[in-house]
C-alpha cells in the first residue's frame, strides 16, 4: 500500500506536498522498516514491536 500511495501521489504531482508515515504492527525487523522506507514512507511507527519491548522490560526479560 505504501508504494501504491507513493506512486499515485507522484502521478498526481502532489508527492512533494505529502509525508507518508506508516503505522504498522507487521514491521518487526529492521529489514521490514527499510523496505517501507524504500517504498516511499518518510517514517515508520512499529507499534507492536515497541509494545512488545515494553512488556519484556516490565516482565524482567530485558533491562531498560
Amino acid at each position: 500500500m505504501t508504494a501504491a500511495v507513493h506512486h499515485h501521489l507522484v502521478r498526481e504531482r502532489t508527492r512533494t506536498k505529502v509525508g507518508l508515515v506508516v503505522e504498522t504492527g507487521d514491521a518487526r525487523e529492521i529489514h521490514h522498516m527499510a523496505l517501507l522506507l524504500s517504498y516511499g514512507a518518510a517514517a515508520v511507527n512499529p507499534y507492536l514491536a515497541l509494545d512488545t519491548l515494553d512488556d519484556m522490560i516490565a516482565g524482567g526479560q530485558l533491562e531498560a
